[in-house]
Formats: C-alpha cells, structure tokens, sequence
C-alpha cells in the first residue's frame, strides 16, 4: 500500500506540473473526440491533417463528462502532457487507433492517467485496438479498467508501468494485448 501511494504522488505531482496550462472540459455530460476539442483553442489540440491530432497542453476531462477516440485517429503527446480522466475514457476505435509520444527527448509525455474520486466512483476507462508508444496508462479507479488488443511499444516512464494500477479492489482486465521493448515493467501495481 505503502508503495502504492509513493507512485501514487509521483505521478500525481508530475500531472501539477505539467497541467500550468490545463484545459477542463465543460463537465455537462458532454461526449468529446479530439476533433472537437482541436475546435477549442484553449484546448492545446491541434488538428495537422484527417484523424492526426497533437496533445500540447494537459487535458482534464470533467467527472460527468466522456473522452472519445475515433477510429484511425492518431494522437501525438508533446513532452511533459498529460491526459487526465475523471469521466469516462472511451478510448474503443473500431479498427485501429495510436497514441504516441510526439518528441523523442527527454521530457516525456505523462500519458493518460484515469482517476476517480473515491466518493462518486464514477470514472472508468475501455481501451480497444490501440497502439501505444511511447506512453502508458495509469488507472486508479473503482471501476475496472478493460484493455483489448492494445499494444505497447517502447514505454519509459520511469515511476509507472506501460499499465499501472493505484487502487485495489477493481475488477481490471488486459487480454489479447503486447508489451513490447518496454524498458519499464509491462503492468505494475
């Protein structure tokens, strides 16, 4: 538990700092996709070209409130952003879908990190045919968390795995999925 909570506020004080120029969706039980926020400025996503998005800023999604990713869409994190979810993270394209990290530097993106408070239990994150690279996902939720046919290249943050579970108790899945050259272990706890 101890170490839990250690990784915990490791990651948790990375997320402070790198959310200076944090967006929160509008918490309206809105059902979001990265082409819709690449039409809010303050979001820090841009839209290059049909389906490839950048992350430049940290994104919050509010508790009452759904991120999506669509189909073929690739999603580039720039160094040091942060994806995180309160609400939902619907992450289940049909096909195929990337999140990737955008620099090779030294300044990694902080990934997607699903949290819920513990009083609404609310949050919770599906993730379905995706690649990874380059950023894993940090899940502390009641809720479990199903994660199918991903895949996972290449993942360094050094205070997580490519998954990383902070709350015991939840019924989490990961089948049908690959872990691959990942200097970091592949699901931690």
């Amino acid at each position: 538990m101890k170490r839990n909570f250690t990784l915990f506020s490791i990651v948790l004080a990375a997320a402070v700092v790198a959310s200076a120029n944090n967006y929160t969706t509008p918490g309206n039980c809105s059902v979001l996709t990265f082409d819709a926020l690449s039409d809010i400025e303050e979001s820090g996503v841009i839209k290059m070209d049909e389906n490839v998005y950048i992350l430049n800023d940290s994104i919050t999604v509010a508790a009452t409130d759904t991120l999506r990713l669509d189909n073929n869409a690739t999603l580039q994190l720039n160094d040091l952003v942060c994806i995180t979810v309160n609400g939902v993270a619907d992450f289940c394209p049909a096909d195929t879908a990337n999140i990737e990290n955008l620099n090779e530097t030294d300044d990694l993106p902080l990934g997607l990190m699903v949290f819920d408070d513990e009083t609404e239990g609310t949050a919770y994150g599906k993730f379905k045919n995706i690649t990874f690279n380059g950023t894993g996902i940090a899940y502390g939720c009641t809720k479990g968390l199903h994660v199918d046919n991903c895949t996972f290249t290449n993942v360094k943050q050094p205070s997580q795995g490519a998954i990383s579970y902070f709350r015991t108790g939840a019924e989490n899945i990961v089948e049908n999925s690959t872990f691959v050259e990942n200097p970091v272990p592949a699901i931690t706890a």
